[in-house]
């Protein structure tokens, strides 16, 4: 019989990781090496240094953990993708080591929705997500890329995206919402979550 996948909000997880939890660990490790694995590999790297920086960034996640005023401000995914990225610059930096195009790897990131909140479960939330992105129209994908992942303000969407003010990029942005959170709670439905 398959073991249950470990599954559960950020915050949580991080919870458990300041509490000793050793599964929680495993469990991000296997989690979201390949975004930091794909990151490092396109970018003058290989998988020994793609395993390094992850155990570095895991240990700068673990010790800001043990902080109990840490809060994530981010997803997990977002948090120790940045640590890795910056921790991987600093190193090619140091080397000298030829240009760097992180364009790519960082499309590979999805947007998540702002509102997790899930209990253990043996689905995996991020294909969801990603799942319901693709079923989406591209200007609705790049504005939620935008205004979720970059931080743009709304100002800068309008100007990206050719709209006239921030006002009708937050009535696109909130249409956008709807669509998306329809989308995965017809896929969440499909999997009997």
């Amino acid at each position: 019989m398959a073991k249950q996948v470990f599954m559960t909000n950020d915050q949580t997880l991080v919870d458990k990781i300041r509490e000793g939890d050793g599964e929680a660990l495993r469990y991000l490790y296997k989690k979201y090496y390949p975004v930091v694995l794909r990151l490092i590999t396109q970018n003058s790297g290989d998988e020994q240094d793609a395993e390094d920086i992850y155990q570095e960034s895991l240990m700068v996640l673990y010790e800001k953990a043990k902080d109990p005023h840490f809060k994530l401000s981010s997803s997990l995914k977002t948090y120790i993708y940045s640590i890795s990225r910056n921790k991987w610059l600093y190193k090619l930096r140091q080397e000298g080591t030829g240009s760097v195009s992180f364009e790519e790897v960082e499309d590979y990131i999805e947007v998540a929705d702002e509102s997790q909140s899930y209990d253990n479960e043996t689905i995996d939330y991020d294909e969801l997500v990603g799942e319901a992105l693709k079923r989406m129209d591209e200007t609705c994908r790049k504005l939620l890329e935008y205004f979720y992942y970059h931080k743009l303000s709304l100002d800068i969407v309008a100007q990206k995206l050719g709209y006239n003010n921030a006002n009708t990029a937050k009535a696109k942005k909130n249409k956008c919402m709807n669509r998306a959170r329809s989308i995965a709670k017809e896929l969440m439905e499909k999997f009997e979550v």
